[in-house]
């Protein structure tokens, strides 16, 4: 049956209908996406953070050791 035939109740049904079909599909999509950035922040959270502050530690700890304090 063509589009062009149906009648215009059936015509708005199907449209809306495939017009929610893509927002549901959207509205999954996003989901899987947020939670893929949530495992990347916990990663960088957990990995990357303590890392960087032992980092920022490691030239504290090497002035303190330095003959002057200009050396630092």
């Amino acid at each position: 049956m063509s589009l062009r035939n149906m009648n215009i109740a059936p015509r708005a049904l199907l449209g809306f209908a495939l017009i929610g079909l893509l927002m549901l599909g959207l509205g999954i999509f996003s989901l899987v996406q947020m939670g893929n950035i949530r495992q990347a922040g916990v990663a960088i959270e957990q990995v990357s953070v303590p890392s960087i502050k032992i980092l920022d530690e490691i030239p504290r700890s090497t002035c303190a050791c330095a003959p002057s304090p200009t050396a630092c």
